[in-house]
């Protein structure tokens, strides 16, 4: 079987050379494919492969360990989780195209995600939390991971969080010589925001405690499953993870912020900005008023804004706040007020 002359100028024209050997002419009710890859009206992964990879997927989080199929090249080989991560990737890249809602959240009753989708939702969250060996703490926005490291880095001192929370001499060496934080943080990515509910503020948190909860029961035990600790300001916005929690928990106390911690089930825990039984009382607050009255270019600093809001021409958000205030003074902001939290952080890791 030979191209025709047509076919190989256009592609002679991409910068590229027909291979004589791989070139094959298919009716157009067959299955036409090329690099493992289903190509007769969409793109498409193989049935096969998708199979393959569900089925060590399935291994994978209710045993904790698969091997590579049959029809693979290296059949019989372990897989690692980070693996088959990158096959629902590739699957969920693939399939995904013709997708026009890719949150799961945007799915459910009569209208269920695919599978593939909700696939990849269950495994991204068993690989990049059950089996995460570092604490996790999931805050509300993006600022809120700002706010907490150089919160740490103002209290290296103490002792606690130099052995719990951070490597200081990592921390303090020159830039290349490692990951000095001994806790891990689940920032708000777009993959996030999609497969955890994660897409910023206090309502996605108990969403995502739900979450949490419920893939669990699915996997497989993890004996050195590391504690989730979940941050929480401590407002009226918070009423919703508190009526969580106490229906979570069966507690017949209220529950209103006022503990340093709360343990809901398994290894979730929520901690609330300590407030110091002030009303309202959210991160930002930590910090001494005076760097809450920093101007930028004349602007002052918005602290309560809604989600996606529109500043108006003399205000700034929180982003800028964290990083043109918070991390371009490092050093100067006073982060003591942090202390009580983060020895809070370090009682839940102690428990676990």
């Amino acid at each position: 079987m030979v191209a025709g002359p047509d076919l190989e100028k256009a592609v002679a024209k991409s910068g590229f050379e027909l291979n004589a050997k791989k070139v094959r002419m298919q009716h157009f009710n067959q299955r036409q494919a090329t690099t493992s890859l289903t190509v007769n009206k969409k793109l498409n992964v193989r049935t096969f492969y998708y199979k393959g990879v569900r089925l060590v997927a399935h291994a994978m989080m209710t045993h904790g360990k698969a091997e590579a199929s049959k029809s693979s090249i290296e059949p019989g080989k372990p897989l690692s989780a980070n693996q088959i991560l990158g096959m629902l990737a590739h699957v969920h890249d693939i399939k995904g195209r013709d997708l026009k809602p890719k949150a799961l959240r945007h799915y459910g009753g009569l209208n269920p995600a695919p599978h593939y989708l909700r696939l990849m939702g269950n495994f991204y969250h068993y690989q990049r939390i059950h089996i995460n060996p570092r604490p996790i703490i999931i805050c509300e926005g993006k600022t809120d991971y700002i706010y907490l490291k150089e919160a740490i880095r103002w209290n290296i001192a103490d002792p606690r969080v130099a052995s719990k929370l951070v490597d200081p001499v990592r921390l303090l060496a020159p830039k290349g010589k490692g990951d000095h934080w001994l806790v891990d943080f689940l920032n708000h990515t777009k993959t996030a925001g999609n497969l955890l509910d994660l897409d910023g503020g206090g309502g996605d948190l108990v969403k995502f405690a739900k979450i949490h909860l419920e893939r669990i029961k699915k996997f497989h035990d993890n004996p050195l499953q590391a504690p989730v600790i979940i941050i929480v300001d401590n407002d009226s916005q918070s009423e919703g993870m508190w009526s969580f929690i106490k229906k979570a928990t069966k507690s017949k106390v209220k529950i209103d912020g006022t503990n340093p911690f709360y343990h809901v089930a398994a290894n979730l825990f929520v901690v609330p900005i300590p407030s110091g039984g002030k009303p309202d009382f959210y991160i930002e607050k930590l910090f001494d008023a005076r760097w809450l009255k920093k101007t930028i270019g004349g602007r002052t600093f918005k602290i309560k804004q809604k989600k996606k809001e529109k500043l108006k021409d003399t205000e700034y958000g929180k982003m800028e706040f964290a990083e043109k205030v918070i991390r371009t003074n490092r050093g100067k902001v006073d982060c003591s007020a942090f202390l009580p939290m983060l020895n809070t952080i370090c009682d839940i890791i102690d428990k676990k």
